[in-house]
């Protein structure tokens, strides 16, 4: 009991410092108010070319790969496929921000421009086989986006999946009815299928040769990295020193090792061990409590002076 009263008193105590420091703020150096349009639009532009972000290895690769592969999508599209979009579209649609190849989501695309594709041949077609066909085709066509796009703006799973169905199904709509001509209609579901074939390819083939590292490899650093900027705050805890300039960096360091978990859950292991996802999770999960509990600590031991 002794033990839990002496946790909720220092954990008050943190809180209580914090209150401080935010009413010292607001009372001695409050924070300017609102600014305008044009600072607004300078800041922003500003913000897009920090070259520090830019010049981050991750978002420097990030860049590079899907430069090339929109570029070399957009190639394909105009000499190869005759001036016909698709590939190009699928090589934007297919960008993701993890650093390998996700044969996951890539999987899914293909499953998403056959149903997309499908259904929007499907509803088309029944649709003006109807004598009012060009009055109900508007209608089909809302409910068309009406379930692709909520996944997207939903922010589920099958966000990516129901973005390319919209993006693919949609065009076959934007049409009168007219009399259908079956063989043109095989021929335009045979060269999508061609084009989206060609643009996994392409997608594919860049993130493999841009990899940084495998997943589990930067997992590990990651991991490592963590532990020795938790090591180094708690020598500058006990040492009495401000604990700042070590541990700020562990936040984002546990954000990354979280999206390296997830790819490395999902990269071919080959003769490897099975990768754990469920120890490397609470390992990070504990490293992010000890990161709280520490700076629990310094809050509520500082003194008024913040020493």
């Amino acid at each position: 009991e002794l033990l839990g009263e002496s946790f909720f008193v220092l954990t008050l105590s943190a809180y209580v410092r914090l209150v401080c420091d935010f009413t010292d703020t607001l009372c001695n150096d409050a924070p300017p108010g609102g600014g305008n349009l044009g600072g607004d639009i300078v800041n922003c532009i500003k913000s897009t070319w920090d070259t520090t972000a830019m010049m981050d290895k991750f978002n420097l690769n990030f860049t590079i790969r899907y430069a090339l592969a929109v570029v070399t999508g957009f190639c394909f599209a105009k000499y190869y496929f005759n001036h016909v979009g698709t590939c190009a579209v699928l090589c934007a649609l297919l960008i993701n921000k993890r650093i390998g190849p996700d044969m996951k989501a890539t999987l899914g695309v293909i499953l998403a421009v056959v149903v997309g594709s499908l259904t929007g041949a499907i509803a088309y077609s029944h649709s003006c086989a109807s004598p009012y066909g060009n009055a109900i085709l508007p209608a089909c066509f809302f409910i068309f986006l009406l379930l692709t796009l909520y996944p997207y703006f939903s922010g589920s799973v099958y966000a990516g999946i129901g973005i390319t169905m919209a993006a693919l199904g949609a065009p076959r709509f934007v049409a009168l009815c007219m009399d259908l001509d079956e063989n043109a209609a095989a021929v335009g579901m045979w060269g999508t299928l061609v084009a989206v074939v060609f643009a996994i390819a392409i997608i594919v083939f860049y993130e493999a040769i841009c990899e940084i590292d495998r997943a589990s490899n930067l997992a590990i650093q990651g991991l490592n990295q963590g532990f020795d900027d938790l090591q180094g705050a708690f020598t500058a805890f006990w040492n009495q020193q401000d604990i700042s300039d070590a541990i700020a960096p562990l936040a984002g360091t546990m954000n990354q090792c979280v999206s390296f978990n997830t790819t490395a859950d999902i990269e071919p292991r080959f003769w490897r061990n099975d990768w754990n996802v469920s120890m490397y999770s609470a390992v990070v999960e504990t490293i992010r409590t000890l990161r709280v509990d520490l700076l629990t600590l310094e809050f509520s031991m500082e003194g008024a002076g913040g020493s």
